[in-house]
This record gives C-alpha cells, structure tokens and sequence, in this order.
C-alpha cells in the first residue's frame, strides 16, 4: 500500500494542499513519477507502483482538481485530493 503524502502547491488562487501516494523506500535515489492524464489520478498506477516498489520509490501525484475516484484494489473510496 502507498503511503498518502501532501504538499503545497501554488495556483491563481495562492497556496493549496495537493496530494501523492509514495510507493517503496523513500531514501531509495532511484525514483520514478508517474503522472496521470486528464481524467486521471494519482491511484492510476497502483498496479504498476506496486511492482516497481521493490527496486523503485514511486511518487504519483494528483493534478490540481483531480480526485482520487478508486481505493485500494479499484474500490469506491469517495475521498477527494487535490483540492485547494
């Protein structure tokens, strides 16, 4: 399971919370980032982040306004990232 992280990102509006799931050893210097496409989020690539996380830290943020539609294993979750 990815660990869920936030940073500040900053937009027309100011400063705002976005979201990442951080896959793997965090002091691993080999990082891949996966980035979703429009209509996407961060949870796109659970099956692929779950797979390199043995040789890789993977980060896959959300895009600012996206939400995190699927949970764990593609459930419902109805949790929302990415929001100012």
């Amino acid at each position: 399971m990815p660990v869920h992280r936030t940073y500040r990102g900053l937009g027309k509006a100011g400063f705002h919370r976005l979201h990442y799931c951080d896959w793997g050893n965090a002091d691993n210097s080999r990082v891949v980032v996966c980035v979703h496409a429009w209509g996407g989020n961060a949870r796109d690539f659970d099956i692929l982040a779950r797979g390199l996380a043995a040789d890789y830290r993977v980060i896959c943020p959300d895009l600012a306004g996206r939400r995190a539609r699927r949970g764990p294993a593609g459930s419902a979750s109805g949790a929302k990232h990415g929001s100012p």
